[in-house]
């Protein structure tokens, strides 16, 4: 007998404890992100290996024994990478914003403690934080 099940669903606990020793039982699962984050910084899984098809096997010292096929879902990246475009192009605005109250003549915005919020704010909403470098003084940020 094969589970199949998505990503949640036969968790490595789930398997480990109830299908494992069950004589027989096979199954097929999908792993969450951190799981794929490990196998790319291991050098399991390479854009290279993408270059024909958008299917391929691999294998992790991982996982002995076990037969990984990954996939590249173009379509999904493409959405990805326009999503996180528009992200930043949003949070630059909310950014330049803030950095306009710190040079307008009429109250202009003061502290480090309260531009900091500001800034907390944009970056904390829009979550690509990583993707910014901020300098935030008495009387400017940038």
């Amino acid at each position: 007998m094969v589970l199949v099940g998505d990503r949640g669903m036969l968790t490595a606990a789930r398997i480990r404890e109830e299908l494992q020793n069950l004589d027989g039982m096979s199954w097929i699962t999908t792993f969450r992100a951190p799981t794929i984050r490990n196998l790319i910084r291991a050098g399991a899984v390479q854009p290279s290996l993408f270059d024909e098809r958008n299917l391929t096997d691999i294998t992790s010292d991982e996982f002995p024994g076990k037969r990984l096929i990954v996939c590249r879902n173009s379509l999904r990246a493409d959405e990805r990478h326009r999503m996180r475009q528009e992200l930043l192009a949003a949070t630059e605005r909310e950014l330049e914003k803030v950095a306009v109250a710190t040079r307008r003549e009429r109250r202009p915005l003061r502290g480090k403690d309260a531009t900091g919020v500001r800034v907390g704010k944009v970056i904390n909403r829009y979550k690509v934080a990583k993707h910014f470098v901020t300098t935030i003084t008495e009387e400017a940020f940038s």
